[in-house]
């Protein structure tokens, strides 16, 4: 994929979430400053999974997350939606459908890189978690367990 590609995709997405009334478009002041963001290349014949869980309003979630190669190439781009579920299940749910495109592609060493609150519950036993959540979980340890994983937090 190039950069216009990306971007005239996006706005093609943007524009069908707005007509849907999924995203609602709103006038507001914001402030722009910058942060410097740099990418860690994975060990070598990794490939590296960046994923982020969102809530929208009304408590709609939404995943999304980018495959790379280990020269930094975008191998895969993914974007769901969760309906109403918690940022924590949105966050789950991403890196769940990230290890699913993986698994799909023939991609068997991963790098996940996600936000730290999730890292932790994913360190934490199946029995000490919230039934709702618990089903998401078991779908990321059956993709870890046939996989090559590597879990870095941000």
């Amino acid at each position: 994929m190039n950069a216009t590609r990306t971007i005239k995709r996006t706005h093609y997405l943007v524009e069908s979430l707005l007509k849907a009334r999924i995203l609602i478009h709103a006038e507001k002041k914001t402030v722009t400053y910058q942060v410097a963001v740099t990418w860690m290349k994975p060990k070598d014949r990794l490939s590296k999974l960046n994923t982020d869980g969102e809530l929208k309003s009304c408590d709609l979630a939404t995943g999304n997350g980018v495959i790379q190669n280990n020269l930094g190439d975008v191998t895969w781009r993914l974007y769901d939606f969760y309906g109403t579920c918690s940022i924590l299940e949105a966050e789950l749910k991403a890196v769940a459908t990230g290890l699913q495109l993986c698994w799909q592609n023939d991609i068997r060493k991963v790098w996940i890189e996600i936000d730290s609150s999730a890292t932790m519950l994913l360190s934490i036993q199946q029995n000490k978690v919230p039934w709702d959540v618990q089903c998401i979980l078991e779908s990321i340890y059956q993709s870890v367990n046939k996989m090559e994983v590597q879990f870095f937090h941000m």
